[in-house]
């Protein structure tokens, strides 16, 4: 839930637009965590484990995902220059735009956000074409 969180307050849903959360890109993440960037699962860990403690910090006992907007940009700005910030923000943008089968892009919801409209194949040019 605190990646949720994460991606929610990265990429936010904006004008009836959706985000990072309605991208799916925390369902990226964890299948990226569980094949091909198994290992990361160690700074992840470290990585939501400190985004918690910042919390708590901010409001006892609370944690990441239980702050209000404001609060968990604040967390994020302390954190920002920390390796974890810069790889789940990575993976983030990855999960909301890249290809639906490699678990994010729900529906093409990122690609929604930028107008990208996908279809099987293009066809080329009008005119002259070498």
């Amino acid at each position: 839930e605190a990646l949720e969180a994460m991606s929610a307050r990265l990429i936010p849903a904006v004008d009836g637009r959706p985000g990072a959360r309605d991208a799916g890109a925390v369902h990226f993440i964890d299948r990226a965590l569980a094949t091909f960037n198994a290992g990361a699962r160690g700074l992840y860990a470290d990585g939501v484990a400190e985004l918690n403690r910042q919390a708590a910090s901010l409001v006892p006992g609370a944690r990441f995902a239980a702050l209000t907007p404001s609060q968990q940009d604040g967390v994020l700005r302390a954190i920002e220059q920390t390796p974890f910030f810069g790889a789940a923000r990575f993976d983030i943008i990855v999960g909301t735009f890249g290809l639906s089968s490699w678990g994010g892009n729900r529906d093409g919801a990122g690609w929604r956000i930028i107008g990208f409209e996908h279809r099987p194949r293009f066809e080329a040019p009008f005119g002259f074409y070498d």
